[in-house]
């Protein structure tokens, strides 16, 4: 299926602009297929003109850096003209091609900031950024999905329903919207090292089984949840919201307490000495993730119908897990998600980041290999029931657009699903979940939602 493109950012890109947003250069720049979706065999092409305070830049150094799957295939230095210059690539197979610039000095050294145009803020040093890929439908995962990963699943499912709750709820009247929306901090007993925290909202003197559910899952950042986020959803879609953490850590605290904490929860914590599929950390999170929405249908204002997911990148795969791995699911929207095809150097593709920097041997190690197996969100795919909204931008070289497409070509073919790009945007807050933001606009405040 045709992506569905979006030039919308985030408020997080406006923010990241605004990092990169002193530097006199400007790189006027048309790609073709303006999609940045090509079919194999099809020039991609790029055609470029740089410009100076507005006005056509001669004599300038621009270095580009062209990569397939992550992998420098080659790097060049120009000398910038009047006229527009073009670059061009054609693949035989499926993939990710990424081209990048830079401006030098005349020691060929990088001009730190020099533009407007990044979108991603730890890429500010970069001029431009862009991406495509060939022929995504045709990216599939090598497979790896255990015998018994649905059995593996039901019994960890089995073992939550089996442990009390033990829900400790503060009361937050302080929360924004706090006239029309009580609000709380929560604490949910859970099996692993954490117990569930987070933040959830409801409306005021909502009557019972009247409202839907929106569970919004925190990404990986070293901070605390917001108590905004659910107390905003609740008021704008008349919900029961819940906002997740994805550490387990107690909420309320400033930042630098829980840069204290970060051995306890770092995500790829103890994955060298990984013995059984539920030592690793993300095991931890994942039982959190459905033991907020246990506790969320326990709540007598949920409509027993109407069950909401949201996140992106760490919660990316969060909410992977939610609407595979929950019945009740009913729409999830999955923003530039991690944790896909941890097994994609065997197809020639980067994997997931909490592989990064590690021995590659280590996937040969079988307990290693069967855990991440079981995390995996391309072996959750098949489990999928509801209506799916997925996006991924062609610039993300955090959550690769290659892994998303292999998790979201491996969800069932008779489910609403739809894939939003862009081949200018990335991570960090700057591809939108388009098409998915729409649906649940137009369908947030439904009863029910259509199939």
């Amino acid at each position: 299926m045709k992506a569905f493109n979006t030039m919308i950012l985030s408020m997080m890109l406006a923010a990241s602009e605004a990092i990169a947003a002193n530097g006199p250069y400007f790189l006027e720049a048309t790609m073709t297929p303006a999609d940045g979706i090509a079919k194999c065999g099809e020039a991609v092409t790029l055609s470029y003109k740089l410009q100076k305070d507005g006005q056509p830049a001669v004599g300038e150094k621009l270095r580009y850096t062209l990569k397939w799957e992550g992998q420098v295939i080659k790097q060049e230095t120009v000398v910038t003209t009047a006229d527009a210059a073009k670059i061009g690539y054609t693949s035989d197979k499926p993939g990710w091609f990424y081209i990048a610039f830079e401006v030098l000095d005349a020691d060929g050294k990088q001009i730190p900031n020099p533009g407007s145009q990044i979108r991603q803020g730890p890429k500010k040093n970069l001029l431009y950024e862009i991406g495509a890929m060939f022929n995504p439908d045709g990216i599939i995962a090598k497979p790896s999905r255990p015998k018994d990963f649905e059995a593996f699943w039901a019994l960890e499912r089995k073992r939550l329903q089996d442990l009390p709750m033990d829900v400790k709820l503060t009361p937050l009247p302080n929360a924004p919207n706090a006239d029309k929306v009580d609000s709380f901090a929560f604490s949910i007993n859970c099996l692993g090292r954490l117990p569930v925290t987070g933040y959830f909202s409801v409306p005021k003197n909502a009557a019972p089984k009247s409202a839907p559910i929106l569970a919004d899952y925190l990404s990986m950042v070293t901070t605390d949840a917001s108590p905004n986020v659910p107390a905003q959803a609740a008021l704008q879609y008349n919900a029961i919201a819940i906002y997740v953490t994805w550490h387990g850590l107690e909420t309320g605290h400033e930042p630098a307490w829980y840069a204290t904490q970060r051995a306890l929860y770092y995500p790829n914590g103890g994955l060298d000495t990984i013995a059984t599929n539920t030592d690793w950390v993300f095991h931890d999170m994942y039982l959190r993730v459905l033991r907020a929405l246990d506790y969320m249908k326990s709540r007598p204002e949920w409509n027993g119908k109407d069950l909401i997911i949201r996140g992106g990148s760490l919660g990316g795969i969060q909410a992977i897990v939610a609407a595979a791995l929950e019945p009740a699911a009913s729409l999830v929207l999955i923003n530039v998600p991690t944790a896909c095809e941890f097994n994609a150097a065997e197809a020639g593709r980067l994997s997931p980041w909490v592989l990064a920097g590690r021995d590659p041997k280590i996937m040969e190690k079988h307990t290693v290999a069967q855990a991440l197996a079981f995390h995996d969100a391309v072996n959750f795919a098949p489990m999928f029931h509801c209506p799916t909204f997925v996006c991924t931008g062609f610039v993300d070289e955090v959550c690769f657009p290659s892994s998303v497409y292999a998790f979201y070509n491996a969800l069932p073919s008779n489910i609403k699903k739809v894939m939003t790009t862009n081949p200018a945007t990335g991570h960090y807050g700057t591809t939108a979940n388009t098409a998915g933001n729409a649906y649940l606009k137009e369908h947030g405040q439904m009863t029910s939602f259509p199939n």
